[in-house]
């Protein structure tokens, strides 16, 4: 039988004899899921100085926090390559169950939620632009009203939300599908359709020559960053109309986006979440395109009641965007 601790708790093991000291450390191992979060992150962005700039730390706080790992499981998790650090095989085996270990403690987190019967706690949402204008702020005033005591996040991601949420940076992640183009492999992630709304094609009124892609062939493009789902989409249609636009305006932000297109200098293709308000100027044409926005979670973490009351505001932010503007459709 180990005896109890002594009266200052486990890191005090002054008088204790080596056998005791050695089965205290054996037997009381534990696990921070803290510095294994950062240990994660590491094995995905492959250095301590992009872990550091992920997570708004310095390089030295990321490396002191891994090597505290390290020390608190008496295992050799990193070793030295070139200038920077890889994970040894017995760093990868942890990584490989991390997943496992933090879906555990969503699990349980929900568990005490529902106990308790009260939300209380972080909740960290993720969403691109169009979403993030929108859907995102009334979602985000709705649980702030009936759940005052959640501390409601956000962050604006552009195309790596699902990393994101994989590695537990944000809880709920806005996914943006487009039927022209591959639907990602989201692999055990729980999928939430929201939304279906109509694609537009935006066009100067001044130089409106028509409602189709190929109406505008030799017209300036306005298009996001080279793979870019935005971009991503502009090509699919382009070559499905039989067109090679000239992308002459790289930029995901929808403010200029439209502003270029007011002033008579290019068109665009924008989501019709996007085009709420439209500045004078702009004309909007439906396309024979559709976009899905989706709220993705991690698996088994929609039941926390926290998770719930956020997918149950994005529900209703989707609803009240389809009976102001008519026109989008929410999925059932």
């Amino acid at each position: 039988m180990v005896p109890a601790w002594p009266q200052h708790g486990p890191d005090n093991l002054q008088g204790l004899s080596t056998i005791y000291a050695r089965k205290v450390k054996i037997l009381y191992m534990f696990l921070d899921l803290h510095r294994l979060h950062l240990l994660r992150e590491l094995a995905t962005r492959r250095t301590v100085t992009a872990v550091a700039d992920a997570l708004a730390y310095t390089p030295s706080a990321v490396s002191q926090q891994l090597r505290t790992l390290e020390r608190e499981l008496g295992l050799t998790l990193l070793e030295r390559q070139g200038r920077g650090v890889v994970l040894t095989p017995a760093g990868r085996a942890l990584v490989a169950r991390a997943d496992a270990v933090f879906d555990a403690a969503d699990l349980a987190t929900g568990a005490a939620e529902r106990v308790a019967q009260r939300l209380v706690g972080p909740i960290h949402l993720g969403a691109f632009a169009s979403a993030g204008a929108t859907l995102i702020p009334w979602a985000v005033a709705r649980l702030r009203r009936d759940h005052p005591d959640l501390e409601v996040r956000f962050t604006e991601v552009a195309d790596a939300g699902l990393q994101e949420l994989r590695l537990g940076r944000i809880d709920v992640w806005l996914e943006q599908r487009y039927a022209a183009l591959p639907r990602p492999n989201l692999g055990d992630l729980e999928e939430h359709v929201l939304l279906t709304e109509p694609v537009s094609l935006a066009v100067p009124t001044e130089h409106d020559h028509g409602g189709t892609l190929a109406a505008h062939r030799a017209a300036v493009w306005i298009g996001g960053p080279p793979g870019s789902a935005c971009r991503r989409l502009l090509e699919a249609l382009s070559e499905r109309a039989g067109i090679q636009p000239d992308v002459r305006y790289v930029t995901e932000d929808l403010e200029p986006t439209l502003q270029l297109v007011a002033a008579g200098v290019g068109v665009a293709i924008l989501p019709r979440l996007a085009t709420l308000r439209v500045p004078d100027g702009v004309r909007i044409h439906t396309l024979d395109e559709v976009r899905e926005v989706v709220a993705v979670t991690r698996p088994g973490t929609s039941a926390r009641p926290a998770l719930a009351a956020a997918l149950e505001a994005l529900h209703a932010a989707g609803d009240e965007h389809r009976e102001r503007t008519g026109y989008l459709e929410v999925a059932s």
